[in-house]
Parts: C-alpha cells; structure tokens; sequence
C-alpha cells in the first residue's frame, strides 16, 4: 500500500491518537505525510517503503507506520524548538526534577516502527 493519506486513515482508524488525526485538514495532512517522508528519507538516506505486505500481527518494522507518526507528530507541534531538558511545571510553582526528552526531531512512535530503541536517530556519517 502507498504511503498516503488513504493508508494513514487505515492506520489512525481505531488508534489512540485517531481524534487527533480528526482534527486536521485533508490538506494538513497530505502535506505532513510528504513532509514526513522526506525528512525521513533524508535521514535514512534511502526512500521510504511503500510496497511492505499487509500488516501482520508481530511486524515490528513498518516504514509507512512511521511515515505516519512523524505526520501526527508535525502536525501536533507547536514550532517551539525542544531542548532536550525541561523543568516539569508543577502546581506548587516550583520545578520538578529535570526529565530528559527525545533529543530527536522524529517521534519516539516513529522511531519505534524504523526499529530505532536508543530514541536517537543516528545514521548520517
């Protein structure tokens, strides 16, 4: 199946973030996907694959899965550039402990379906 937004709808469909996928556009969309793809195929330096078999329950690599959480993950992002440590805000107007972040602009769902466990995506030379 095409990475697409056909397949992305096949994808959220019943998911957990598939109200949040509801929320945006058509065009938002298509155009997260391709941004999606192309970040991703840059990183990996190699093109995405769109001609996987169907699913099967154990996959644990799938390239168009994590062309799709990269899509969401675009989508839901506010611009804000991450810094990799934050302070967790806390009701009592003091900071928690410092939590370290995904150092990452990719997903950690995305990374997950490229088969990636540190978090880090690193395979430019």
């Amino acid at each position: 199946m095409a990475i697409d937004i056909s397949g992305a709808g096949t994808y959220f469909l019943g998911h957990s973030k598939a109200t949040i996928w509801a929320q945006y556009s058509q065009a938002q969309k298509i155009g997260a996907i391709a941004q999606a793809k192309r970040e991703l195929s840059r990183e990996l330096g190699r093109v995405m694959v769109e001609t996987e078999d169907a699913y099967a329950q154990g996959d644990t690599t799938r390239d168009e899965y994590a062309v799709y959480e990269q899509a969401i993950h675009l989508l839901g992002q506010t611009g804000k550039a991450m810094t990799g440590i934050g302070a967790i805000p806390s009701l009592k107007g003091k900071a928690e402990t410092p939590v370290k972040q995904n150092k990452s602009k990719f997903s950690d769902d995305c990374l997950r379906w490229l088969g990636v466990r540190m978090g880090v995506l690193m395979v430019r030379g």
